[in-house]
């Protein structure tokens, strides 16, 4: 597997006890499985979630649903935060309905100056 398809996945704590996923790389068939598990485990934590897809460069149903799923059996931690989503993935997020789900609260990014 190159560079160009790996999934890389990591998870920081902020301050207030949010969980940060930041994830990188191709979410497909493939790699969303490991898209999944590294989200059960912070599931299994019951803390607020954000998703920073900033350097996710493509993003298929799989992923989609993984996302989904996850934000389905959130259990009260409140909505899961997708960030930073491109302007791809974010076109993909609207048209299957993903940013009108309750459970999932899309933030377009913001553009960063200097």
């Amino acid at each position: 597997m190159d560079n160009i398809t790996k999934l890389r996945i990591e998870t920081k704590r902020t301050e207030g006890q949010v969980a940060v996923v930041t994830v990188a790389g191709e979410i497909d068939l493939a790699s969303a499985p490991q898209l999944k598990e590294a989200l059960d485990r912070v599931a299994a934590e019951r803390t607020s979630v954000t998703i920073d897809l900033a350097e996710v460069t493509f993003m298929d149903s799989s992923g989609l649903h993984v996302l989904f799923r996850f934000a389905s059996a959130a259990n009260g931690s409140g909505p899961v935060r997708i960030v930073n989503a491109s302007r791809t993935v974010l076109r993909t997020m609207q048209i299957v309905g993903m940013t009108a789900v309750p459970q999932i609260e899309v933030q377009e990014a913001v553009e960063q100056h200097g």
